[in-house]
């Protein structure tokens, strides 16, 4: 009797970890289909906004801030045609501290927006991209920032473009769910290449975080 009663014990804590381990997996999962930034974005467009391909500027970014802490699981982006095979830099700083918790250079597709899983050489000895974990603090202004040198654009400042949000007076914040952005930059890399193009739009750079 006590053998059968020890077996039923463990069989019953068997099945409630392994329920735990399964609730736990459902719980994580990301998905593109919808994001706070997708949202403000098309709250824009149906507010005068125009959605078009505009700014020949090799870096395009935005400031943002959340509501919540959140781990970034997808970055979305879509290149131009003309250089699909490009790789654009992409950035997450701590606009406070001027850290860069994340770097990584990504290929996106030139038809439609693509996501890409973050991966970063930072700290990898061989050179090689390792996962790369997230997470946004709430409270604390980020930069997401996008860059491609007009070298790696085939040398012509059409490749620079990328999808945006605008219009004549821009009225920042904008804030949907957990996410409010609160400006943007469009500049050269190289200062002296020109100046920056400050709140004048909204670049299209999706983030997805882990639900």
């Amino acid at each position: 009797m006590h053998n059968s009663l020890s077996m039923y014990a463990w069989l019953l804590s068997f099945l409630l970890i392994g329920f735990s381990c399964r609730k736990q997996k459902v719980k994580i999962s990301c998905d593109h289909s919808s994001s706070s930034f997708q949202s403000i974005f098309q709250s824009m467009i149906l507010n005068e906004h125009t959605d078009e391909v505009f700014f020949d500027t090799e870096v395009h970014e935005y400031s943002f801030v959340l509501s919540e802490d959140k781990e970034v699981c997808e970055i979305g982006y879509q290149s131009q045609p003309e250089i699909f095979s490009a790789l654009y830099l992409m950035e997450i700083i701590d606009s406070s501290t001027g850290m860069i918790i994340y770097s990584g250079n990504h290929n996106f597709s030139s038809t439609e927006t693509s996501f890409v899983t973050p991966s970063s050489t930072i700290n990898s000895p061989f050179a090689a991209p390792l996962a790369s974990t997230i997470v946004i603090q709430s409270g604390v202004t980020y930069t997401l920032r996008r860059t491609i040198l007009l070298n790696n654009a085939n040398g012509q400042f059409s490749n620079l473009i990328g999808r945006v949000a605008r219009r004549g007076e821009m009225s920042f914040p904008y804030t949907e769910g957990a996410m409010t952005i609160t400006s943007t930059n469009f500049y050269q890399a190289n200062p002296s290449g020109g100046g920056s193009l400050l709140n004048y739009a909204v670049p299209y750079i999706d983030l997805i975080f882990t639900e």
